[in-house]
């Protein structure tokens, strides 16, 4: 008994999941960079 995948469906990113992506990214980029400074802003 064979298993050969034959489909080789590739997933289409149009304008609307590129934007996703980019808001994501900024937004963990800022809760993330903001969370590092977190500990030494509560310090002072």
């Amino acid at each position: 008994m064979t298993l050969a995948v034959t489909s080789t469906h590739t997933p289409v990113r149009d304008r609307v999941t590129w934007i996703s992506y980019v808001q994501y990214s900024f937004f963990t980029w800022f809760m993330y960079s903001f969370g590092a400074t977190g500990a030494l802003l509560r310090d002072e």
